[in-house]
């Protein structure tokens, strides 16, 4: 059922942004959506205008989607390239309602996407290491807007400990490239305020007690789907990432460790679940891709496809009523 969306033409990508704003448009309308912004756990705050958000969301969350699937296919991170992993991505990330402001999720999902791009880069330049330190000045910047995206810079590390030989000035620069941001905010802010914010950063560290059953059944009915499905496709999943070769396995790999970060900030960082989400959804949307890609059983591959759509769509829908 998913066969369509394999192939990697303009027509289908065209296809896939048309889909996503009709579910976009369709959320908002239905007021399934929250635009407002959500000012925890940041140094600075977005606030634009309601118009503005409505207007320049979609195009700024399809374009760090896009630049995914195209970074993924760029490195042949799958056997085929096509837009499955734009597809997965675009289902899971409808399915929450961060997916329709500028808020931190947003930036989230520009600063992940950058970051993933980096480090597929950096696979394959065995002497550069400048986007190192590209990706922690991103990652440092979006801390300011929310600052449990620093555990990032922990993948960052991570990145270095099993893409490059271990080099002293390598591992100074995310330090010094996450911390840059926070430099020139407090000169910033001294200069005109005159005196440096008082900030409690303890608030920002602890434990974010994550309930499942505030959500509404069809959302968890939709999850309860996916992760089913996730499971199947767990040993086929890792069975590619085996056979691919050395640097698409340690990509792959790293992209999945980020389920663990995602774990890691809201232990420690009070995250919340939406960032919880956005972080696995890259993982997910491979592991999807991957499943749907070399499935052979056609009757199966027909009834799981059937059985996330339906289930997407009574999540979709349930709230009208």
């Amino acid at each position: 059922m998913f066969g369509f969306f394999r192939s990697g033409s303009i027509a289908v990508t065209l296809v896939l942004s048309i889909l996503y704003l009709v579910v976009y448009f369709f959320c908002l309308f239905a007021g399934q959506g929250d635009i407002d912004v959500i000012n925890t756990n940041r140094l600075i705050s977005i606030n634009l205008p309601w118009l503005v958000q409505v207007v320049t969301t979609p195009f700024l969350v399809f374009f760090s989607l896009l630049f995914f699937t195209f970074s993924v296919n760029k490195h042949r991170l799958l056997d085929t390239s096509g837009n499955l992993p734009l597809l997965f991505s675009l289902l899971i990330l409808t399915t929450g309602s961060f997916s329709l402001s500028i808020n931190k999720f947003s930036i989230l999902l520009l600063v992940l996407t950058f970051a993933i791009y980096g480090m597929l880069s950096l696979s394959n330049q065995s002497k550069k290491h400048s986007p190192i330190f590209n990706i922690s000045i991103v990652i440092g910047i979006g801390s300011l807007f929310y600052f449990p995206i620093i555990i990032l810079i922990l993948w960052v590390y991570h990145v270095l400990l099993v893409l490059r030989n271990f080099k002293l000035r390598e591992w100074i620069m995310p330090f010094i490239g996450v911390g840059l941001p926070y430099v020139y905010f407090y000169i910033f802010w001294y200069l005109k305020n005159g005196a440096f914010p008082a900030i409690n950063y303890t608030q920002m560290f602890g434990f974010n007690e994550v309930s499942l059953a505030a959500l509404p059944w069809f959302k968890l009915a939709f999850t309860g789907v996916l992760i089913v499905i996730v499971v199947l496709a767990l040993p086929s999943y890792f069975k590619s990432i085996q056979s691919n070769k050395i640097m698409a396995r340690k990509s792959l790999s790293l992209i999945t460790w980020l389920i663990v970060y995602a774990v890691l900030g809201v232990a420690f960082f009070r995250a919340s679940l939406d960032f919880f989400l956005l972080l696995t959804l890259f993982p997910v949307s491979l592991l999807l891709s991957s499943y749907f890609e070399k499935m052979k059983l056609q009757k199966l591959a027909l009834l799981i496809s059937l059985s996330l759509i339906i289930a997407y769509l009574i999540q979709l829908t349930a709230g009208l009523f």
